[in-house]
């Protein structure tokens, strides 16, 4: 039987392999150890949720939408004459109407589709009359790669839609036609024969001359609703429709799913309370998490700073890499860890709650509870100089991100810029205003 003697040496070395983050090791091996196991804690998460949630308000695009049709030129339809049995061979004149797009709502539909309700309105005078409703569920082109999401309804889809005239339309119909009768003839025509009268013009309007109205109304644009929303520029694997609420209040969502390493947007509704609709009509939801990790992609691909100075301010050749990361449910929910992995090693973890607010599409970003929660090797920084400085080019980033979120109307282009910002929940949610576009520079040469 052999007996394997422990020098004191040999013991020492087990003790130290086995404890590697007690102090054994190296200072520059434990912060590298430690920075790599930062790096790669959400390789692989996949969230249920999207990381990104974009509300516009049914309202905003059915008004965006009303602009461009409402310029086609109406047509004019004639209306029938009225018997008068008491003077055969004799009819009442009753003129004629305009026929008019009058505007485009968007509707609830199923996920994956968009509802729009086409209202074609009857004009006599230029005043509304009543209208002819058109029903269509559209299915938009979504290119993720792209980041586009593209809805057209063309004068082909269009004949695949039937008309109808709900029974308070037909009303104002029955109203219109008994005051075109003159009071002195009122004795030779009852309002029971208008009202018979009207049902013939309204079988006409959804029948025959629907016709008419479809070949030379609704043929006078390539395209008569259509415009393409852009999302913002992230790594993006899937973008699904839903919609939200009802038609006078719902909102069409786009939930963006990216290839973000972080958790998805908390569950609840997609709009935070916070910001009136009139400050900002689009809102755009973030998870902390994925604000986080938009940045850490940002510095791997050269948009954001990806050195730091000791004062925790960008420097090229600064000595420390930084990795952000939202921890949700706990105090001082945004990390940055901070590595410095030559000469004198150094791992910082700072904590801290960012308050947020916009205006005029600026960020403003404090961090009042700053605080160093763990450090290994010599630390001396102010904890809140670097939060502040970090958060700032974070959320800016973020809101610069955002602000990428464009809906292209035919010849209109709109941009977004943000009008408001808070933190809801444990998510980022940001109001947006729609502005045109402003084009592009010209170059001075």
């Amino acid at each position: 039987m052999r007996t394997h003697l422990c020098t004191p040496l040999a013991a020492l070395a087990t003790v130290c392999a086995a404890l590697m983050l007690s102090g054994c090791a190296s200072p520059c091996a434990r912060v590298k150890q430690r920075q790599d196991e930062i790096l790669g804690q959400h390789a692989d998460a996949a969230p249920g949720s999207p990381h990104l949630v974009a509300s516009v308000p049914f309202s905003t695009m059915g008004w965006m939408l009303s602009q461009p049709v409402q310029k086609i030129r109406p047509i004019t339809l004639p209306l029938p004459d009225v018997d008068l049995p008491q003077l055969p061979g004799l009819k009442l004149g009753l003129g004629s109407v305009a026929v008019g797009v009058e505007r485009v709502t968007v509707q609830p539909a199923p996920d994956g589709q968009l509802g729009l309700q086409i209202a074609l309105g009857l004009l006599s005078g230029g005043k509304p009359v009543t209208s002819i409703l058109l029903d269509a569920r559209v299915t938009p082109q979504i290119d993720p790669g792209a980041g586009t999401i593209v809805l057209a309804l063309s004068p082909r889809d269009i004949a695949s839609l039937r008309p109808t005239m709900p029974p308070g339309q037909r009303s104002r119909l029955i109203d219109f036609l008994w005051s075109r009768v003159p009071a002195s003839v009122h004795r030779l025509v009852s309002r029971g024969r208008v009202e018979q009268l009207a049902g013939t013009l309204i079988d006409d309007l959804l029948g025959r001359s629907f016709e008419t109205i479809r070949a030379n109304l609704l043929t006078g644009a390539e395209r008569l609703v259509q415009f393409e929303i852009t999302v913002p520029p992230l790594p993006i694997r899937q973008i699904q429709l839903r919609s939200e609420g009802d038609a006078r209040t719902g909102a069409l969502e786009i939930a963006i799913f990216t290839a973000l390493a972080a958790p998805g947007v908390s569950s609840g509704p997609a709009r935070a309370s916070a910001i009136p609709l009139a400050q900002g009509p689009v809102q755009l939801r973030m998870s902390g998490g994925a604000a986080a990790a938009l940045a850490n992609h940002a510095m791997a691909s050269g948009q954001l700073p990806a050195r730091y100075g000791e004062d925790g301010s960008p420097d090229p050749q600064g000595p420390f890499s930084v990795a952000l990361a939202w921890e949700a449910g706990g105090p001082r929910p945004l990390k940055v860890h901070a590595f410095k992995t030559t000469g004198d090693c150094v791992y910082l973890q700072l904590g801290g709650t960012p308050k947020i607010t916009a205006a005029s599409g600026q960020l403003s970003v404090t961090v009042d509870d700053a605080a160093l929660e763990r450090s290994d090797g010599p630390a001396r920084i102010r904890a809140g100089i670097w939060l502040s400085g970090i958060g700032r080019e974070t959320f800016e980033f973020t809101e610069q991100t955002a602000a990428r979120f464009a809906i292209e109307l035919p010849g209109a282009p709109l941009q977004a810029s943000a009008s408001a910002a808070v933190f809801d929940r444990e998510d980022l949610v940001l109001g947006l205003n729609l502005a045109p576009a402003r084009p592009p520079a010209r170059s001075r040469g």
